[in-house]
């Protein structure tokens, strides 16, 4: 398993909680209904369960953060990430479709 450096503002959702590795991996795990855990499916997970590095664009990710029913990251590239339940516009998608997996989001 890979090393977890926790700090004060670990990310945790209503119900899921992401969290990145020192290598820049990043594994969700706990409520997935809405597509939370980014693992491009809506189960749970009572493990620590890999999001796919092919579905950040390759790119190491330095921090995510876990809402009630959504997740985002930052990766190494400068990329953001969305993921989860699209309701209000909150995945930054332009739309309220939610999305199982990690989707960038088109910044300015």
């Amino acid at each position: 398993m890979a090393a977890i450096g926790c700090h004060s503002d670990w990310p945790i959702g209503g119900g899921h909680t992401v969290v990145v590795s020192e290598e820049g991996r990043l594994f969700t795990f706990g409520a997935g209904n809405e597509g939370q855990l980014g693992i491009n499916a809506r189960e749970f997970s009572m493990v620590p369960t890999e999001v796919s590095l092919a579905a950040l664009g390759g790119d190491r990710v330095l921090i995510a953060a876990a809402g009630a029913y959504h997740s985002a990251c930052c990766t190494e590239g400068g990329h953001v990430f969305t993921w989860g339940q699209g309701r209000w516009g909150m995945l930054g998608q332009g739309d309220e479709t939610n999305r199982p997996y990690p989707t960038k989001v088109m910044l300015g």
